[in-house]
């Protein structure tokens, strides 16, 4: 969210809710940009672009957890995806509340949720890429991708 984008927003946040947690989901850049594109084409068409706004987020994401530690969880989009129940379960602890099977469900007070994103529950999808795009993700973005992954909450499927 926009709240964590900027270190005085973050200040004033955890000046008024001390014991206060962020929780941080952050995606794959590739996904991500295909979804964006897919999701908000104007805004995202340009693909350096938009990749200029994952960067810019996930570096968001990082100096949060290094300022504040334990108070910010980073979590893989995959991972709640992939593994929700072990994500929910791990969420439950960090914020110190009872885990319910309700926490399985995506819900608006208490109403579950369509979907909204462009990968199904588990599902990844093999995109067509240009060998070019490709490149300029992994050129623009695999080196921050690299230390979110090594900050991210080790969650297993075990």
């Amino acid at each position: 969210s926009e709240l964590a984008h900027t270190d005085e927003n973050m200040e004033s946040y955890f000046e008024i809710y001390p014991e206060g947690r962020l929780i941080s989901v952050i995606r794959e850049p590739q996904d991500w940009y295909f979804s964006a594109r897919d999701c908000c084409h104007d805004k995202f068409a340009d693909l350096r672009q938009a990749l200029s706004q994952w960067n810019k987020s996930a570096a968001a994401v990082l100096r949060n957890r290094q300022k504040y530690g334990q108070r910010v969880c980073l979590i893989l989009f995959e991972d709640l995806l992939e593994r929700t129940e072990v994500v929910m379960r791990y969420l439950a602890e960090f914020l110190g509340v009872c885990f319910d099977d309700i926490l399985l469900t995506p819900t608006f007070n208490k109403n579950p949720l369509k979907e909204t994103s462009n990968f199904g529950h588990g599902e990844s999808k093999i995109r067509d890429i240009a060998p070019e795009d490709s490149g300029i993700i992994e050129e623009m973005t695999g080196e921050v991708y690299k230390k979110v992954l090594e900050q991210a909450a080790a969650i297993s499927g075990a």
